[in-house]
């Protein structure tokens, strides 16, 4: 199954997607949803990255640098939402 993304902090994840959205999202694969509101733990960030095929951003997202799409062989799209 297809692993979903959405990578912002918890606190802009709540602005941007309702529940709606969010159901939406995981009909199309397994969803995981940042619970966090702070990137402080890079190799936490790495794993909550690690093998997904779409991953959604929004503002104050970290930059998608090359060691997390390396993580990601069969990522198929980066996407930001606002």
């Amino acid at each position: 199954m297809k692993k979903i993304v959405v990578f912002s902090t918890s606190d802009n994840i709540k602005k941007i997607f309702s529940a709606g959205h969010l159901e939406r999202l995981s009909k199309l694969g397994s969803l995981a949803v940042y619970d966090r509101n702070d990137y402080n733990d890079r190799e936490y960030v790495l794993d909550f990255i690690k093998d997904s095929e779409l991953i959604i951003t929004a503002w104050g997202s970290p930059k998608i640098d090359d060691e997390m799409i390396h993580l990601c062989p069969a990522l198929r799209g980066i996407i930001h939402a606002g």
